[in-house]
């Protein structure tokens, strides 16, 4: 019984410690999530800061790909779980093939 709850416990810590790690936002989880948005490698895809107005449970972010701008956004609950980025081009034409 003691061997279960330690396990128990333990997954629990490790799934958290893996939902936290996934939230963080920063350059280059964002980068990695407009570049499978988008359909190519996080190599070639900048991040930049957009101008829309921020919401509470939404992270908005532009993503330049071979000099195209894309806006893109992330939601997120708590900065906890993050889901994949939706980006789309800002001139109205295609994503990228």
């Amino acid at each position: 019984m003691k061997k279960t709850m330690c396990f128990l416990a333990a997954s629990t810590v490790l799934i958290s410690g893996l939902c936290q790690a996934a939230g963080v936002m920063n350059e280059t989880v964002l980068k990695e999530k407009a570049a499978f948005s988008l359909g190519v490698t996080k190599d070639k895809v900048t991040i930049e800061e957009s101008d829309r107005t921020p919401e509470e449970n939404n992270y908005y972010f532009n993503a330049r790909y071979q000099g195209k701008l894309f806006q893109c956004y992330v939601a997120h609950i708590q900065n906890k779980m993050m889901s994949d980025a939706v980006c789309r081009p800002t001139d109205g034409s295609d994503l990228p093939r």
